[in-house]
Formats: structure tokens, sequence, C-alpha cells
């Protein structure tokens, strides 16, 4: 295993997933890491997607969400473990802000 290979493994936390992915993708002749990283994620929203953004890293941290960061390479703010959670925090923030235009 080359160290980019390597790198692209700590992204994730979970060593069963990580196995995984190694066994999913150590016979193949591409092993690139972007690969691992998207195997690695493929259940997560990146930070940069509109609705973390409408709803905001803070918040969705503040409601118990938690953030996967690459320690190696430019993330764009990282990837939110918790879809649902996100979700429910957009559905809250719509009902919200079309209250508040109704209210007005």
């Amino acid at each position: 295993m080359k160290i980019a290979q390597l790198e692209a493994f700590s992204v994730g936390k979970d060593h069963d997933r990580q196995e995984q992915v190694w066994e999913a993708i150590k016979t193949n002749w591409s092993k690139e890491p972007y690969q691992i990283r998207r195997m690695l994620t493929e259940n997560t929203v990146r930070a940069s997607d509109k609705r973390a953004v409408f709803v905001g890293l803070e918040r969705y941290e503040a409601a118990g969400g938690e953030v996967l960061r690459d320690l190696f390479q430019s993330d764009d703010g990282g990837w939110l473990q918790d879809v649902s959670l996100l979700e429910r925090l957009v559905t809250e923030k719509l009902r919200r802000v079309s209250h508040d235009r109704a209210s007005s």
C-alpha cells in the first residue's frame, strides 16, 4: 500500500469499513486515493452541499452531528455523517423561514 492510499484511509474512523473498502479494491488495478475516500464517505454529505450550507456546520454540530475531516487533503469542510439529522435540520429551518415570511 502506498502512502497516499494510507492517507486516504484516514478519512474514516470505522476500522471495519476501512477493511471492507480495502478488500473491495485490493485486487483491482486501480487503487486511487480518491476512490478510497469516495467509498469511505459514500453515506455522508459534503459540507459544501447546499443543504449543509443552508443549515450551517455550527448548527449541525450543535445538534449532535459529527463532521469527518481529511487530515491530508483539502476537503471543502469535511463530510457530515448524520444525513437524517441534516435533513431534519433543513426541514426545520425551511419551516421557520416559511413561517417568518408568512408572518411578515
